[in-house]
């Protein structure tokens, strides 16, 4: 870690942390995840590497960009682009300064940017499987970029599917909640769910406990959307939110 110098933590998660830091050979500004592998056996150690095979798989103005990785002292190292800070953050520091409802424009630049990076992602064979505002990142331009793969599933050339429960239960599809094999439809609802918490504040389905929330998830219809936002808008979240995944649009379609 010589070539770096840290600057501020940006993130701590399940699997390691995430600091901003800038090289020394340039100064340029990058974030670092650092991902501990001691005690981890093959399997996981090969899960632990996965996000850095589907970033290199993907180059994408709406994906967060990777710059290198490696271990050192038995610690795995992902060198990323700084893509500013994540959607939870945003829309946590809105809530609490009171701020008036997201602008509609503001939601279709930043979900038309999120399945732009999700038809590459598909594209290339690659489910995201934890689409949420946690691992959506914009910066003070407005760029928004899908960050955090540490989920990511690359699907062979005979699978489109997965069928492990993997991700945030709130932004779960009814396939998962069902525990049925599951596609890149997946990641639409969820980035239906990314577009009714930016026009709302909230995910669209909430419950005391998971059981509950997955029947919501499963029967009750999507609340309307405000009705400050557009006919377009409220259409569109509906359609992202279909119950019935042959009836979501892909990330494509929505382009």
């Amino acid at each position: 870690m010589e070539a770096f110098v840290s600057l501020e933590l940006v993130g701590r998660g399940t699997t390691g942390v995430a600091h901003r830091v800038r090289r020394r050979s340039d100064g340029r500004i990058l974030v670092v995840k650092r991902i501990p592998l001691s005690g981890l056996d093959e399997t996981k150690r090969a899960t632990m590497q996965s996000e850095a095979s589907c970033l290199q798989r993907i180059r994408h103005p709406s994906v967060v960009g990777f710059v290198d990785s490696f271990i050192h002292d038995n610690v795995l190292h992902l060198v990323m682009e700084d893509a500013g800070r994540d959607f939870g953050m945003w829309l946590k520091a809105r809530a609490a300064a009171g701020c008036p409802p997201t602008d509609e424009e503001f939601i279709w630049r930043a979900v038309i940017q999120v399945a732009s990076g999700l038809s590459a992602m598909h594209g290339a064979r690659v489910l995201h499987r934890d689409i949420k505002p946690d691992n959506i990142f914009t910066d003070e331009r407005g760029v928004v970029k899908i960050g955090d793969l540490g989920l990511g599933r690359i699907m062979s050339e005979q699978s489109h599917q997965a069928t492990s429960s993997v991700g945030t239960p709130l932004y779960f599809s009814p396939e998962m909640c069902e525990e049925r094999p599951y596609g890149p439809k997946s990641d639409v609802w969820a980035l239906g769910c990314f577009l009714y918490e930016l026009a709302t504040g909230r995910p669209p389905f909430l419950a005391s406990n998971q059981l509950a929330l997955a029947r919501r998830i499963l029967h009750s219809p999507v609340p309307p959307l405000p009705a400050r936002y557009s006919p377009e808008l409220a259409f569109l979240a509906v359609k992202l939110l279909e119950k019935d995944a042959s009836l979501r649009p892909t990330a494509q379609q929505i382009l």
